[in-house]
């Protein structure tokens, strides 16, 4: 039963209207900034965590050529 009531509040929800609103330009340069942010951020965490992987497979390697 509240999947009735959550795809009918999404269908009244989701239809559109006229809003009599607009997206001024400093609103685009925000979102702007905010998906370089983003991106920015996701390429510098998974640079860290492949450092990471890397360093430690190698540290392995390394052991093992001393080791002997």
């Amino acid at each position: 039963m509240n999947f009735y009531k959550i795809v009918i509040f999404l269908i009244f929800s989701l239809r559109s209207l006229s809003a009599l609103a607009y997206i001024d330009p400093g609103a685009g340069s925000i979102m702007i900034q905010v998906f370089v942010g983003v991106f920015a951020g996701l390429l510098y965490f998974f640079k860290t965590k492949f450092h990471f992987i890397k360093s430690f497979f190698l540290r392995k390697k390394e052991k093992q050529k001393k080791d002997p």
